[in-house]
C-alpha cells in the first residue's frame, strides 16, 4: 500500500486549502475523536512549520501526517519540533508510520544538521523514539487525557551527537 502514497514536504504557504483541510481533518479524527483527546489543535504553530505528509493516490487524501515546527531567526537555538504525527486508521500496522518518521528524520537533518530535535512522545513509544537517539528531559505528564514524556535527540556538532 506504501507504493501508492504520493509524500510531499511543503511550509505552510506552499499548501493548497484542500490539503490543508486534508491535514486538521486527519488531525481532529485521529485526536479528538480516536484518542479523546482535547486541546486547542489550531495553535498558531502550522504557520511557522514545514508539513510532511502523504496521499494517497486513489483516495487522492491525506492519510499520513507530520508537522515540524522549525526554529525561528528570533529562536535559532531551538530544536526542530516533531509534532502532530496522524496517520489515517486503515495505514496502520504497515510500517508507514515509520517511514513518516524517518522521511521526517532525514528532511530536519538535511536542512538543519546541527540543530537538535524534540520531541513529546506518548508514553508508551518512549522506547521506540529512543532507538533513534532520543533521550528522555522530563517526567511523564497528562497531555490531553494522554499521558506523555518529552524526548530530546541532541545536535550532531561536527559529526558527533
Amino acid at each position: 500500500m506504501e507504493n501508492s502514497l504520493d509524500w510531499q514536504i511543503k511550509t505552510y504557504s506552499q499548501l493548497t486549502k484542500d490539503e490543508l483541510y486534508q491535514i486538521l481533518h486527519l488531525r481532529q479524527r485521529v485526536f479528538m475523536l480516536e484518542q479523546a483527546s482535547l486541546y486547542l489543535d489550531l495553535d498558531n504553530k502550522d504557520q511557522q512549520s514545514v508539513h510532511l505528509f502523504a496521499c494517497e493516490h486513489a483516495k487522492h487524501g491525506v492519510v499520513a501526517y507530520l508537522r515540524l515546527v522549525i526554529p525561528t531567526i528570533e529562536h535559532k537555538e531551538q530544536p526542530v519540533y516533531f509534532a502532530r504525527f496522524a496517520l489515517e486508521e486503515k495505514y496502520r500496522s504497515q510500517g508507514i508510520g515509520k517511514t513518516l518518521f524517518e522521511k521526517g528524520l532525514k528532511y530536519a537533518a538535511e536542512q538543519w544538521p546541527n540543530q537538535s530535535l524534540a520531541l513529546s512522545a506518548q508514553l508508551g513509544l518512549q522506547n521506540y523514539y529512543s532507538k533513534y537517539g532520543f533521550v528522555v528531559v522530563s517526567t511523564p505528564y497528562d497531555d490531553g487525557g494522554v499521558m506523555h514524556i518529552d524526548m530530546v535527540k541532541p545536535a550532531k556538532v561536527d559529526g558527533h551527537a
